[in-house]
C-alpha cells in the first residue's frame, strides 16, 4: 500500500513532472496536516516556519484593517501553496492565514522545503509557478477594481429597506467593501457603513453623470447599492437632469 504521503503529493500540482523516485524523496521529507474551520496556520507578524501545500479544502487570507477588521485578501484551495515567499526571505508576514473549509496539507519544514527546491529544480519550478499564477490573478483583480459594482434595489415598500443593510453588512462581514446610495437615508443608515444621498435638499435624484461621479469617488468599494423608492421616484418630478438612464 502506498504511502499516505506520496498518494497527496502526487494530487499536488507541485508533483507534476516528478519521477517516482522523485516523489519518494520528496514525501519523505512532508508531513499531513489536518485542521478544521477556523483554525490558525499562521499568526500575523510571525515568521513562516514551513511550506504548505493545499491538497483538500479552503484556507483564508485576511489582513487587518485600521479599524481592527480582518479584510480578506484570497482563498488557497487544492493545488495552492503557503509559505514559499516568506521561506525565500525568511521575513514576517503581515497576514493571518485560517482555515475557511476543512483542510489536508503536505508540511515541509524550512530547511527541508530549501533543500528540496535546490535538489529538484522542477520542484522549485512548479511552486514558482503556482506562486506566479497567484501574483498575476492578484494584478488583474486590482484592474478590475478601478469601480465598483452597482446593485440597484428599488422598493416597492418601505418594509424591503431593511434588506440593503442587511446585505451590505453581510458582505462586509465576508471582506468586502461595500457603500449606499440612497434617497432614504434616516432608514438605511448602518453605522459604518458609508453611505450617501441620491436626493438633493428640493428631492430632485441626481443625474446618471452625478451618480457616475459618486462611484467614482468610492475607489475603494467593491459594491455600491443604489436604494431606490419606486413609490417616490415615480411621484417625483424629475427634471431632465434627473433621470438616470445613461
Amino acid at each position: 500500500m502506498e504511502d499516505p504521503v506520496l498518494t497527496f503529493l502526487r494530487l499536488h500540482d507541485a508533483s507534476k513532472g516528478l519521477s517516482n523516485e522523485e516523489l519518494a524523496k520528496v514525501a519523505a521529507q512532508a508531513e499531513i496536516v489536518r485542521l478544521d474551520e477556523g483554525q490558525l496556520i499562521h499568526r500575523m507578524g510571525e515568521v513562516v516556519d514551513a511550506l504548505y501545500l493545499v491538497v483538500q479544502g479552503r484556507l483564508k487570507l485576511t489582513m487587518p484593517t485600521p479599524s481592527g477588521e480582518q479584510k480578506l485578501l484570497r482563498f488557497l484551495g487544492p493545488g495552492d501553496q503557503f509559505g514559499l515567499m516568506a521561506l525565500i526571505y525568511g521575513e514576517e508576514m503581515p497576514i493571518q492565514v485560517a482555515v475557511d473549509e476543512r483542510v489536508v496539507l503536505l508540511k515541509f519544514q524550512r530547511r527541508a522545503a530549501r533543500e528540496l527546491s535546490e535538489e529538484f529544480p522542477l520542484l522549485r519550478r512548479n511552486l514558482l509557478w503556482s506562486l506566479g499564477i497567484r501574483l498575476k490573478e492578484s494584478l488583474l483583480e486590482d484592474r478590475r477594481k478601478a469601480l465598483p459594482k452597482l446593485i440597484a434595489c428599488v422598493h416597492g415598500t418601505a418594509e424591503t429597506r431593511l434588506i440593503v443593510p442587511l446585505v451590505a453588512q453581510r458582505l462586509r462581514s465576508i471582506g468586502e467593501n461595500v457603500g449606499i446610495l440612497s434617497d432614504a437615508l434616516d432608514r438605511v443608515s448602518v453605522d459604518s457603513l458609508p453611505a450617501k444621498p441620491l436626493v438633493d435638499a428640493a428631492g430632485n435624484y441626481c443625474s446618471a453623470h452625478q451618480l457616475r461621479e459618486l462611484e467614482i469617488a468610492w475607489p475603494d468599494r467593491q459594491r455600491v447599492f443604489i436604494d431606490v423608492d419606486l413609490s417616490r421616484s415615480c411621484s417625483c418630478r424629475p427634471n431632465k437632469s434627473a433621470q438616470f438612464r445613461h
